[in-house]
């Protein structure tokens, strides 16, 4: 039976994390035997460490690394990604803020065979209009440069073959703040295959850790700029040869 690992890094979610697993065991991860939880906790300034540390027992198949010092989401991603042993088929990318319902698992589980990578386009963003306007810049953004097909460039839940996500995952290293949005220009550009399947998306409890209305413009051309500069990279290669 394919064996998945779900990764889900973590900071600063005291308050939800232990909310946020029991779900998932209770909905995925107790109805299997071939799933375990790869959480990654990136330098928490409140309790979840230790909330996590304290949890870690009551649930099976529940990995859980901490960092003394914050490496950022991307960083965080990346890392956590490139983590997971080769006896893993798929990599299930859950973000841990609660907005992502566990369920949706199954529907991208259908999926498998049709793509490499099956993406959780979200039908109703319950997000601040700036932040569903950045999406969409980067949307077009990525289609234009890239020829990106699928339309929820930046979504926090994904199925993916693991090693062809860690291949992509050791190539990004613009983005300061999303991750994805080149993660899923580099996977187009290489080609691999990538559907969409629509899932939910709930409110998030308490207030954004990184697009803040105060951080929108410095956002805004940090990430357009990671994927110009990841559209420039084969350009500049040839420019050496």
């Amino acid at each position: 039976m394919e064996s998945v690992a779900i990764v889900m890094p973590v900071y600063n979610e005291a308050n939800s994390i232990e909310r946020t697993l029991a779900e998932l065991y209770d909905v995925v991860v107790s109805r299997t035997n071939n799933i375990d939880v790869f959480v990654a906790e990136d330098g928490s300034t409140d309790r979840t460490k230790e909330v996590l540390l304290t949890v870690r027992d009551k649930f099976d198949r529940l990995n859980v690394r901490t960092f003394a010092e914050r490496k950022g989401y991307p960083r965080a991603a990346r890392e956590a990604l490139l983590a997971i042993e080769s006896r893993y088929d798929y990599i299930l990318f859950m973000d841990s803020d609660g907005q992502y319902e566990p369920n949706d698992f199954y529907a991208l589980w259908e999926e498998r065979f049709q793509a490499d990578f099956i993406l959780g386009r979200r039908r109703s963003r319950v997000e601040a209009r700036y932040r569903r306007f950045l999406s969409s810049g980067l949307n077009l953004f990525s289609r234009t440069l890239f020829h990106v097909t699928v339309r929820d460039l930046t979504s926090g839940f994904r199925l993916m073959k693991r090693s062809l996500a860690q291949t992509v995952a050791e190539q990004v290293k613009y983005s300061k703040h999303n991750f994805w949005s080149e993660f899923t220009a580099r996977s187009a550009a290489m080609k691999i295959s990538t559907i969409e399947v629509d899932i939910n998306f709930r409110a998030r409890s308490g207030s954004s850790k990184v697009y803040s209305l105060t951080k929108m413009p410095k956002v805004i051309w940090d990430e357009f700029s990671a994927l110009l500069m990841t559209w420039a990279e084969p350009h500049r290669a040839k420019l050496r040869m």
